[in-house]
């Protein structure tokens, strides 16, 4: 995802235009990998292969998500760990364990 695309992006959700960019992985001007985090829902978007998913809660995946959310666990913020939604990474790890 260019990262100039911040200027457009806004939470389908709640349309707050005001999104954080936390970068996992980055190549230039460009994020691979990374979190767009809107703090009005304390919604979470991945970044996936350069693609951010912003879909609604029924549409997204657990499983794919819980995989990402793994990968990535050291850099995420605590916030995101404990207090997200649709789902966040601590609960996922209680439901699959």
């Amino acid at each position: 995802m260019k990262k100039q695309l911040m200027n457009i992006l806004i939470c389908p959700f709640d349309k707050y235009a005001d999104l954080d960019l936390i970068e996992f992985e980055t190549n230039n001007s460009n994020v691979n990998s990374g979190i767009l985090y809107c703090t009005k829902c304390i919604r979470y978007y991945p970044i996936i292969n350069g693609i951010p998913i912003m879909v609604p809660d029924n549409q997204r995946n657990l499983i794919y998500e819980y995989n990402f959310l793994s990968k990535w666990t050291n850099k995420i913020p605590e916030k995101i760990k404990s207090n997200s939604m649709p789902f966040n990474i601590n609960q996922i790890h209680s439901e699959l364990s």
